[in-house]
């Protein structure tokens, strides 16, 4: 709207359904060995340096000794082609240095879908300079997921106003860093 005033920009709220939990969670845990006392944070959809997948890739050096053996990172999706080489360079690396990383380098089937959301303990949105909204806050708020999001735009705007989770700067790895750690140690039963 403060680009062009002949225009009305609106925000339409999404009819996306809850996703549908199997029960399978548990079985997730055990196939990629994630342990029982471990949090799970999810990153899903596209892993590109637009989803923010590099600053928080990044963020995982700045993370506590105790945040590290306590987190497990689920990144669900594929990059784009442009971005596979370096994302899956980054994610190696970050695996191998910091904490655990599941990567499920293919596309989520809408069937698999309720049941990733039903095994995180929190969703991971850190968009870099993004205006719009987000399916992933959408099936998020859906699966009652606390998120942690870019304070930018209208995915900035809904977590603070709906109290959907924890709205920081995303381009900032130190602070994305403090933001997996509050995550980490909150409980979020009725963000």
């Amino acid at each position: 709207n403060r680009v062009k005033s002949d225009v009305n920009a609106v925000a339409l709220p999404d009819g996306i359904q809850a996703p549908i939990v199997s029960g399978s969670s548990l079985d997730f845990r055990t196939t990629y060995h994630i342990q029982s006392d471990k949090k799970v944070g999810l990153f899903f959809g596209v892993v590109s340096q637009r989803k923010g997948i590099v600053a928080l890739l990044e963020s995982l050096n700045y993370l506590s000794a105790s945040a590290v053996n306590e987190l497990t990172l689920v990144v669900a999706g594929k990059p784009p082609k442009t971005e596979s080489e370096k994302i899956g360079r980054m994610i190696t690396e970050a695996h191998e240095s910091t904490v655990q990383i599941v990567w499920l380098n293919h596309f989520i089937p809408d069937s698999e879908v309720g049941d990733l959301f039903a095994l995180s303990d929190f969703v991971l949105v850190p968009y870099q300079g993004h205006i719009g909204s987000s399916n992933v806050l959408v099936l998020a708020a859906a699966a009652g997921k606390p998120v942690l999001g870019s304070n930018d735009g209208l995915v900035g705007r809904q977590i603070r106003e709906r109290r959907l989770g924890l709205a920081v700067d995303s381009s900032d790895p130190r602070v994305l860093a403090g933001g997996i750690e509050q995550c980490i140690k909150s409980d979020y039963s009725g963000y």
